[in-house]
């Protein structure tokens, strides 16, 4: 049985939000790594880009792996006829 780890709105949406920045950093590395002359420079880019890459693939395992939890909300509970607040 598979268990899956809960996230709160707020850890979802900065998991979201480091994978977008992890993303637009891997894209700078490729473009700037076509622009550079340095080679020392270059191999720092590619090592930047290897580097994203995993931080990528682990952050979207992370995110895979979890259930969001819902934003919690006022209801009526239809047992007791009565607001509960979760």
């Amino acid at each position: 049985m598979e268990t899956r780890k809960r996230l709160a709105p707020h850890e979802s949406f900065e998991l979201h939000e480091l994978l977008t920045f992890k993303n637009v950093c891997a894209a700078k590395s490729v473009a700037m790594g076509k622009l550079v002359a340095d080679e020392e420079l270059k191999k720092l880019l590619q090592q930047d880009f290897r580097m994203g890459q995993e931080h990528i693939k682990e952050l979207q395992s992370l995110i895979q792996a979890s259930d969001f939890d819902p934003i919690r909300t006022t209801e009526i509970s239809a047992e007791e006829g009565s607001t509960v607040r979760h």
